[in-house]
């Protein structure tokens, strides 16, 4: 066998390049938490530098990490936080068919309630009801305890 056959094959990679380092750095969170997260979800390989986020992997793995990675970065440019319980929560969007979709069919998938807080939904369904409630003025949750009716 030859060295060039011994190698293994060059993994293809996606590299996305974001304006703000301060907002970079939270998007990857204390001691890189999220990315690691999205590297244990989807089997990807995350490496940061500067502002270029590279993402290595299956195809299909590497663009739904570039969805999460993007409305995060969303959500903390709209001066949001982000930890890794808001990378499971797009993860799942992404799972349902991408967090795109629902942006296009929903809306935002997000309400700011009477305290000036945002709530945003942690799942497709959830978008939904929070769609829901800002088109119709009497919306009823009816459900088990844990489903986000409140």
């Amino acid at each position: 066998m030859t060295a060039a056959s011994k190698r293994k094959p060059a993994r293809e990679q996606i590299t996305l390049e974001f304006p703000d380092n301060a907002l970079l750095a939270n998007l990857a969170g204390a001691h890189q938490r999220n990315l690691v997260r999205l590297e244990q979800k989807l089997g990807v390989r995350v490496a940061m530098r500067g502002n270029l986020v590279s993402i290595s992997g299956s195809a299909d793995s590497r663009a739904r990490a570039a969805s999460v990675l993007r409305a995060i970065y969303s959500r903390l440019e709209a001066g949001e936080k982000a930890d890794v319980a808001d990378v499971d929560a797009e993860l799942r969007f992404a799972a349902e068919g991408g967090g795109e979709i629902f942006g296009r069919e929903f809306g935002s998938p997000s309400i700011k309630t009477a305290s000036a807080r945002v709530t945003r939904a942690r799942s497709p369904a959830q978008a939904a009801y929070l769609d829901l409630m800002r088109t119709h003025p009497l919306v009823m949750g009816v459900g088990p305890a844990g489903t986000g009716k409140t």
